[in-house]
């Protein structure tokens, strides 16, 4: 039972900041559904076969999402959906980019090395091209190496 005004002004406060939460909390859910959705077409149109494999991928679905939503959806966005910030996508696209300026560098030297020795292994080649990479100011590893070879389908059987 509610005695004095006070009482009163106080309960028509708290029910004003419990509808506000109401309206925050569906804003929220409306928003995630929104996420799922743009997740789901991401995954279908960059051909995933479920959103989970999709976000496995984060950084590289994040950038082929960047490229193919421009104009429908903000980086914001779509870096949210993938539960990403703006600069971790920034950072991995410096990354990558590097990676595939050198890319082409390392596939000459290795391609050079495999017309006189064309089944030597990635480990032994790792050791016989280890100065090249010195002298182009390479730094390459093993297992860069091995990913490298792998998409250029040069790996030897």
């Amino acid at each position: 039972m509610v005695e004095t005004k006070d009482e009163i002004t106080r309960i028509k406060a708290l029910q004003k900041e419990i509808e506000q939460l109401k309206n925050l909390l569906l804003k929220k859910d409306m928003d995630q559904l929104v996420d799922d959705a743009y997740l789901e077409v991401a995954a279908q149109k960059l051909g995933y076969k479920s959103v989970l494999e999709l976000k496995k991928t984060k950084y590289q679905a994040l950038i082929i999402a960047k490229e193919k939503a421009k104009g429908f959806a903000s980086l914001s966005k779509i870096c949210d959906c993938f539960e990403l910030k703006r600069d971790a996508y920034y950072k991995y696209k410096c990354r990558a980019d590097k990676r595939k300026e050198v890319e082409p560098h390392i596939v000459d030297i290795v391609k050079r090395k495999r017309k006189s020795l064309p089944r030597e292994g990635v480990r032994k080649l790792m050791k016989s091209l280890s100065q090249d990479f010195e002298k182009q100011q390479l730094k390459v590893g093993r297992d860069t190496l091995f990913n490298v070879l792998r998409e250029h389908k040069m790996l030897t059987l």
